[in-house]
C-alpha cells in the first residue's frame, strides 16, 4: 500500500526501473490466477511473517526464537479495482483451522507457509478454502516492518489509556492520546495479542479479551494509518517518495509476475486514492472448542458476502472466466490435465491440477463438472468453453465460483469460442433452499442462490475509524490523530 502510494510521484523519475527492479522476488509458479490487463481487479496477498533472523542477534524480539522459523503473524487480502478507484482490505485470523494444501489436513492457516514451498501451500489454502484467487504476493519481516516504520519517522496511533504487553513483544506505552510509535513500539504494537490496559477508574491492567482478533483491527488501523503519514510527509513529492522506496526495496518480497509497468499504472490510477476510502473486512470467526489447541473456526453464513467481495462476485453481475477457478482431477494424468488447464487460463480461468487421488490416467466415460452454493453460475461458463457435454454435480466442499472438473473420455478439449449460454444445460439448483452438510470446511450451512443471482450483498466494512479490540477508545480524537 505504501508502495502504490509513493510510486504516483516517483514514477517519472530516471530510477524509477532500477529501483524497482532491486525488490526481492519470489517465483510462485502456477499458483497465482493468469496474467491480467492492468485495469482489472487485483488481489494481493500481503504476509507478515515472523521470521527475525534479520534482526540484530542481541535484539529481545530474538529472545526464545531459533534461526529460520517462518509463519504467517499477518494475513491480508488487499483488493484493487483500478476502473472503480477502489481498494478493500481482508484479515484473515492466524489461527484459523482449516485445510490446508497440499494434503487438506486440518490446521491453523498461519502453518501453511511453512516449508520450501511455503508461499505456495498459503496460496493455495486461500483458494481451495475460501474461492479467492491470487494475483500477487508481498512478504515483509520484522526488519522490513520496522524499516517501512523508520522511512516514515514513525506512525501516529491514538490512545485514551496507558496499554502494554511487556510479556510476549516488549509493548509498553504509558503515554495517552496521540503518539508517535517509533520503529521498535510499532513492530511490539502489531504483533500484541496478549494486550492489557490501564483501567482509568481502577488503576488496575486488564486483559484485551479479544487478543488476535483485536489485533486485526489494530493492524487494519495501523495500515490506514501509515498510507496516511506516507501522504502527509509528502509521499506524492518525487523526493520524498524516492527515499521512502528505498526503505521498501530493502523491506518487502514481491512475486517475480509483477512487471515494472504493471507497478507504474497501478501506481497512476491510485496516486490520487483516498485512503480513509478503504473498505476494510475481517474474515469472521468463533472460538474452537478444543482444551488442547486455541484456534479459529470461519462462521460461515456470515463470512461468504464477504468473501464474495475478494472473489468479484457480485449481484446482478455476469460472472466471467477470470470469477472462475477451476481444479481439475489428477484421473486424466498429468499431461492432458496440464494440456486443459493450460487452455482454461488462456481464456482467463484460474486452474489447478490437483495432486492428489487416482493420477492413472484412465479417464471416466463421462465429464462432469461438481459445483458448491456459489458455483452454480461458474459451473455454467465452464460448460460453453469445453469441447463436449458436461454433466454437474452438487458438491457443497467447493466455495465461491470454484468448481471441479472430472476430465471424462468426452472431452475433446477447449473452445476458442465459448457456446451461447442457451446451448447448455443449465446446472440443476439443490432439492432446498439450505441445506446442512458435513464436509472438508466442517459442518455447514449454506444458502443455495436462485438463478440469476449468484451472491448476496456483502455488509458494511468496518468505518476507517477501527475500534481497537476492546480497548476504549475516543474515534473523534482517533481520527484527528496524524
Amino acid at each position: 500500500m505504501l508502495v502504490l502510494v509513493c510510486l504516483s510521484a516517483a514514477g517519472g523519475l530516471s530510477l524509477f526501473r532500477s529501483k524497482v527492479a532491486s525488490l526481492d522476488t519470489l517465483e510462485l509458479g502456477v499458483s497465482l490466477a493468469p496474467k491480467l490487463a492492468d485495469d482489472e481487479p487485483r488481489n494481493i496477498l500481503i504476509i507478515g511473517t515472523d521470521n527475525a533472523d534479520r534482526l540484530d542477534p542481541t535484539d529481545p524480539v530474538r529472545s526464545k526464537r531459533g534461526r529460520g522459523g517462518r509463519l504467517a503473524d499477518v494475513i491480508m487480502v488487499a483488493r484493487l479495482e483500478p476502473r472503480e478507484n477502489r481498494a478493500s482490505l481482508l484479515s484473515i485470523p492466524r489461527d484459523t483451522w482449516l485445510p490446508i494444501a497440499p494434503f487438506g489436513d486440518k490446521g491453523k492457516i498461519n502453518s501453511a507457509i511453512a516449508g520450501s514451498r511455503g508461499s505456495e501451500n498459503l496460496i493455495d489454502t486461500i483458494k481451495r478454502d475460501f474461492g479467492i484467487s491470487i494475483d500477487n504476493y508481498v512478504e515483509v519481516d520484522f526488519q522490513g516492518f520496522r524499516q517501512l516504520v523508520a522511512a516514515l519517522d514513525g506512525i501516529p496511533v491514538y490512545l485514551t489509556v496507558p496499554v502494554r504487553d511487556t510479556e510476549h513483544t516488549g509493548l509498553n506505552l504509558t503515554e495517552t492520546g496521540c503518539i508517535v510509535l517509533d520503529p521498535v513500539q510499532a513492530l511490539a504494537y502489531a504483533r500484541s495479542r496478549h494486550l492489557q490496559y490501564k483501567d482509568p477508574k481502577t488503576g488496575k491492567w486488564v486483559p484485551d479479551a479479544s487478543s488476535d482478533l483485536g489485533r486485526i483491527s489494530r493492524q487494519q488501523d495501523f495500515i490506514e494509518r501509515a498510507a496516511q503519514r506516507a501522504v502527509d510527509r509528502g509521499a506524492r513529492n518525487p523526493a520524498t517518495a524516492l527515499s521512502l522506496i528505498d526503505a521498501a526495496t530493502n523491506a518487502i518480497t514481491i512475486d517475480n509476475t509483477m512487471t515494472v509497468g504493471q507497478i507504474r499504472d497501478l501506481a497512476a490510477r491510485f496516486g490520487n486514492f483516498n485512503v480513509e476510502s478503504l473498505q476494510k473486512y475481517q474474515l469472521p470467526t468463533g472460538s474452537g472448542k478444543s482444551s488442547k489447541v486455541s484456534y479459529q473456526v470461519v462462521d460461515w453464513e456470515q463470512a461468504e458476502p464477504i468473501l464474495d467481495v475478494f472473489r468479484g462476485l457480485v449481484y446482478g453481475r455476469e460472472v466471467t472466466p477470470r470469477n472462475v477457478q477451476v481444479e481439475i482431477g489428477p484421473e486424466a494424468g498429468p499431461d492432458a490435465a496440464a494440456a486443459i488447464s493450460s487452455a482454461l487460463e488462456s481464456h482467463g480461468f484460474d486452474t489447478d491440477v490437483m495432486a492428489d487421488g487416482d493420477a492413472s490416467g484412465k479417464r471416466p466415460a463421462k465429464t462432469v463438472i461438481r459445483f458448491g452454493a456459489r458455483g452454480r453460475e461458474g459451473a455454467a461458463v465452464l460448460a460453453r468453453w469445453l469441447e463436449g457435454p458436461a454433466r454437474f454435480t452438487y458438491d457443497p466442499d467447493l466455495p465461491g465460483a470454484r468448481v471441479h472438473l472430472v476430465m471424462g473420455e468426452d472431452l475433446k478439449g477447449v473452445r476458442s469460442e465459448p457456446l451461447p449460454r442457451e446451448a447448455i444445460e443449465a446446472p440443476p439448483l439443490a432439492s432446498a433452499t439450505t441445506t446442512t452438510v458435513p464436509g472438508r470446511r466442517g459442518a455447514t450451512t449454506t444458502l443455495v442462490p436462485q438463478p440469476g443471482a449468484p451472491v448476496t450483498t456483502a455488509p458494511p466494512a468496518t468505518p476507517s475509524t477501527t475500534v481497537v479490540g476492546l480497548v476504549p477508545i475516543d474515534p473523534e480524537e482517533a481520527a484527528k490523530c496524524r
